[in-house]
Formats: structure tokens, C-alpha cells, sequence
């Protein structure tokens, strides 16, 4: 996989911050958590690459998470997000950044061997988009203490 290289000149201090990273555990999700540890901040990350998310959890120590997630499941995106609330008793800044390229175009018909019309694929839209929009719901009375508002 290709390395991703972060300039940090512009990027603040964010000790003491508690951060959210979905689909941490590769690409320019795995730089972000690295990123947000080096500059001070607990992070908890989920994603689905569960050997990748344990083991750099392992490498950077006290204060990194890593969750199995689902970014698609809203229970698995809940236990992320409470999971955090109970040991760093807030969350300051969240990163949907969970996605997929696209493998089929949603948009163009494709049949299968009886000639009959494919239901298409709308794994990118799920992912990119839809999970992005769960992220970043308002909580329910009785999860508003998992968001601080400051």
C-alpha cells in the first residue's frame, strides 16, 4: 500500500483532545491516528481490518484504541463512539473517514446469465457517504452526554 506522508506545519497541538477515527487502520486513516497520538490526543479507531487495527494499536501504546467497526452497522458505529464516551468521558473531534472505491457504477445496467436486471451495487454510497452522514447525527436524549458541545 502506498505510504502517506503528512506535512504537520499547519496542524495544531491537540493534547488532551480525545479523537474518533473510522477505517484507521490503513491508508490515510492509519496516518490520521498516527498523526492525531504524535500531536497528543487519545485516539479510538474502528475498522473492519481487525489484524491491521490490533497491531497498530499495540505500536502506539497507552492512549490508542482499536474497535472492530462497521461503519454500515449503527451498532458497531454506536459501541465506537460509547466505547470512547466511557474511558475518555468525551469526544472531541471525529474523522468519518471509512470508504471504498468504486467497483461497479450503480448507475449502469448490468444483467446476469437469464438476462434479468442485476440489482446494482451501492457499497460506495453506503460507505462514503451514508456513514459519513451516521457520524455525524445528533445523539438521542439518551446519548448527549457522549458528545461535547464546546
Amino acid at each position: 500500500m502506498t505510504e502517506v506522508v503528512v506535512n504537520e506545519a499547519g496542524i495544531k497541538d491537540v493534547s488532551g483532545k480525545v479523537g474518533i477515527v473510522t477505517g484507521g487502520a490503513s491508508g490515510i486513516g492509519k496516518a490520521l491516528v498516527e498523526l492525531l497520538h504524535r500531536k497528543g490526543a487519545s485516539v479510538v479507531f474502528g475498522d473492519l481490518q481487525t489484524a491491521a487495527g490490533d497491531k497498530l494499536a499495540a505500536e502506539l501504546g497507552p492512549n490508542v484504541d482499536f474497535l472492530k467497526t462497521n461503519v454500515l452497522v449503527w451498532k458497531e458505529l454506536l459501541a465506537l463512539f460509547s466505547f470512547t464516551q466511557a474511558k475518555y468521558g468525551r469526544v472531541d473531534l471525529v474523522f468519518a473517514n471509512a470508504g471504498v472505491p468504486e467497483t461497479q457504477n450503480a448507475f449502469e445496467d448490468v444483467y446476469d446469465e437469464n438476462g434479468d436486471l442485476v440489482e446494482p451495487t451501492m457499497a460506495v454510497i453506503d460507505v462514503n457517504l451514508k456513514s459519513v452522514a451516521l457520524s455525524e447525527f445528533e445523539p438521542t436524549s439518551s446519548d448527549s452526554d457522549l458528545f461535547d458541545k464546546g
